[in-house]
């Protein structure tokens, strides 16, 4: 199974990181077409950008994550897909007017600083994003990682392509990268409009959008909670800090977000292998042992990126954004965590405890703005990368004792398995609030020693999980 699923994620992530890269490159271009201010405003509508592409479907995409394999037949599962494709546009439609309208009438609402027609554009790339998540989650449900892979790259080059050509080439500036994103989006959605057309016809199945509804609706204020999490640090520093240190902020989350990237992929991969056989006690055992070694992943990338975090933002940026390098560190801390939590809920979303997942997340979404509200005021826009970490610390909390209580195990099992990124992250905590300095014995040392403690971590964890049952147990 390992083999399987480490082949299946290397697809999904060979495609996310592709188009990550892509995405990385507008960093460079941004920093010299864009004024620090404008750069602080293309990091805030990003996050609306997002909001929209996740919340205008209601959450349909994990309907087909988790009902298309049961469909009888191609016929009827790409039927059933097309059916919540067309609903997600109508839903998508639905969104844009109330909130164009809103972001017309009660600009400020939205942001003070944001002009009302550039708010207008970013809500429509982001109503034509949400019409993505369909298409692209019946490909994770078809097991076709390869062509998730090569839509996914192919649509993130497009969209950085546009953006290059009216940004930098017709000179149009941050209208030129919204611009961009709408044009890229509106023929993308075209394109995923005819690949469902032409698939297999099983008829119109109105009435499965009913159930469909009823199981994604519980889950669509985990998506909202997830967004806030992530983004929520953004439009609180949009009003709290100037606008170049937004952008700062943003440059150092975005290069930290190259973890969830891998979290997805894996996710991706390993879910359809989850759900063939989470019911049974074996099943739920190779749940626990397949988590570990993603845990020990994670950790290995969560410290190689703290320790190579000044390196990578010279890279892509220029001087005046050194301090997105503290930024990195303190929030590929809390991706560590991130990354377990998104592989723990897989358990509920098996059991279809959507509701639990929302809490879970919502309760992570309280934490994050306790600590922007104490943090930010204090420590900037580093204090704002801390509420992050310790919101998705909480996340992990709450979802390792849920999900030991839907695998019947002990939480001391489910906490031995996660144990090489919580050793990692405390770790990393210490060392960054710590050493104010240079690094204890060099970085080399500090590498090794690290890596030592995640190594000692993992075989430990590892040698302590619960024997695996027989099959039929």
């Amino acid at each position: 199974m390992i083999r399987d699923l480490a082949r299946a994620s290397a697809i999904f992530a060979a495609g996310s990181f592709a188009s990550k890269f892509a995405k990385l490159l507008l960093i460079p271009l941004m920093v010299r077409y864009l004024t620090p201010d404008e750069i602080g405003m293309v990091v805030f509508l990003e996050a609306i950008m997002l909001a929209c592409s996740r919340f205008f479907s209601l959450g349909l995409g994990q309907a087909v994550r988790r009902f298309y394999g049961e469909l009888p037949d191609a016929a009827a599962a790409d039927a059933y897909v097309r059916v919540l494709w067309l609903a997600s546009l109508a839903f998508a439609a639905g969104g844009l007017a109330l909130f164009g309208a809103l972001a017309t009438a009660v600009p400020q609402a939205f942001s003070a600083n944001v002009p009302a027609d550039l708010m207008l554009l970013t809500l429509l790339a982001g109503a034509l994003r949400s019409a993505h998540t369909i298409p692209m989650q019946r490909f994770v449900a078809r097991r076709e990682a390869g062509r998730h892979g090569l839509l996914e790259f192919l649509e993130l080059t497009t969209t950085v392509g546009l953006i290059l050509a009216l940004l930098a080439g017709a000179g149009w500036g941050l209208r030129g990268y919204l611009w961009g994103s709408v044009i890229a989006a509106g023929a993308w959605t075209a394109y995923y409009g005819l690949t469902l057309s032409a698939g297999p016809r099983g008829g119109t199945q109105w009435a499965a959008l009913g159930p469909a509804l009823r199981y994604s609706l519980p889950l669509w204020p985990h998506m909202l909670f997830t967004w806030a999490i992530t983004f929520v640090d953004r439009l609180v520093l949009e009003r709290l800090v100037p606008l170049a240190d937004v952008g700062v902020y943003g440059i150092g989350y975005q290069l930290a977000s190259v973890i969830p990237v891998v979290t997805l992929a894996v996710t991706n991969a390993w879910l359809p292998l989850y759900f063939r056989g989470g019911g049974t006690a074996a099943g739920r055992h190779d749940f626990l042992w397949v988590l570990n070694r993603f845990c020990g992943f994670i950790a290995a990338l969560v410290l190689g990126l703290y320790l190579a975090a000044p390196e990578i933002v010279r890279l892509v940026a220029t001087a005046g954004y050194g301090a997105a390098a503290g930024i990195l560190q303190v929030v590929a801390i809390g991706m560590g965590f991130h990354a377990a939590y998104q592989a723990m809920i897989l358990v509920l979303f098996y059991e279809k405890k959507g509701l639990q997942v929302s809490l879970a997340t919502g309760a992570a979404l309280a934490v994050n703005v306790l600590g922007l509200a104490w943090l930010v005021p204090a420590f900037g826009i580093v204090g704002a990368a801390w509420a992050t970490v310790l919101a998705f610390a909480a996340a992990t909390a709450w979802s390792a004792v849920r999900a030991r209580v839907r695998l019947g195990m002990s939480v001391a099992a489910v906490t031995v398995a996660i144990a090489p990124v919580l050793v990692t992250t405390a770790a990393l905590s210490l060392l960054r609030t710590a050493a104010a300095g240079p690094l204890p014995g060099g970085r080399l040392g500090t590498a090794a020693a690290l890596a030592a403690l995640i190594v000692t971590a993992c075989v430990w964890s590892a040698r302590s999980l619960p024997e695996r049952p027989s099959a039929a147990a």
